[in-house]
């Protein structure tokens, strides 16, 4: 259960409903942020996945959420259930911070067993493309529009996960450290505005996972930094100064 919920990662996030326009601008697939390629977030979005202990019977794939920020970069997470199932997910994200979305992604390693074993890069990464290949209904939107993701489609080069904790998501003993390679979907959005936005994913599994699917949404508010809530007060003080000035000297001006 653990491996094809890790495996088979599935998430979404939602951005709108704000007062304003919802404004959620998405990395070009070229492109880098934080230093980082799609491929490279990518790897370490499963290299944190894995070093992630379940808590009390919990992880960011069980229930949704984050697994964490990372160089100003929150990576997202979500459950896979079965085909049909809709979760939604609330999350609060400081303003600033760039949004990290798989919309499905697959990874292979070593150490696991058919249909995701591989000896080497070659064939870890024909493993993950091949599932990924099957899966269906594929889709994106911000704020209820469409994404095309067609270019947003990834494969990583051979990278390595672990040590792994205890009680980690793949079943492994504890200090497993293998050679991996992934393949899946991904959006990077751009740092949101202050506010209410949404991005929703939905995807459908298929071969030997038909079945497995997921029709997630996150809501996402994003709030201000607390810098920028203690400007914002001091301006309100301050032109409450001003209010209360012009009120006893009805003849000056400011």
């Amino acid at each position: 259960m653990y491996r094809a919920t890790a495996s088979l990662l599935a998430v979404a996030v939602l951005l709108g409903g704000a007062s304003t326009p919802a404004r959620a601008d998405v990395l070009a697939p070229d492109g880098t942020y934080a230093g980082r390629t799609y491929d490279e977030w990518q790897m370490l979005s499963w290299q944190v996945a894995y070093a992630t202990p379940i808590v009390d019977g919990d992880h960011p794939y069980f229930s949704g959420g984050s697994l964490g920020t990372f160089d100003g970069v929150a990576l997202l997470a979500g459950p896979v259930g079965r085909v049909g199932d809709t979760f939604t997910i609330d999350l609060t994200i400081q303003q600033g911070v760039a949004l990290f979305v798989p919309i499905i992604g697959v990874s292979s390693s070593v150490w696991e067993a058919p249909p995701f074993h591989g000896d080497d890069e070659a064939s870890l990464r024909a493993n993950s493309e091949a599932i990924l290949d099957e899966a269906t209904g594929i889709l994106a939107e911000i704020d209820g529009v469409p994404v095309d993701i067609t270019p947003f489609r990834f494969v990583t080069s051979l990278f390595s996960w672990g040590p792994v904790p205890a009680d980690n998501i793949l079943g492994a003993p504890e200090g497993t450290v293998s050679d991996t390679a992934a393949a899946g979907y991904y959006l990077l959005v751009l740092p949101p505005s202050v506010g209410e936005h949404t991005i929703r994913v939905a995807a459908a599994f298929g071969g030997e996972f038909e079945g497995a699917g997921y029709d997630t949404t996150f809501r996402i508010r994003i709030v201000p930094e607390p810098a920028g809530i203690v400007i914002l007060a001091g301006g309100a003080i301050g032109l409450l100064g001003v209010a209360v000035m012009r009120r006893a000297r009805p003849g000056s001006r400011p």
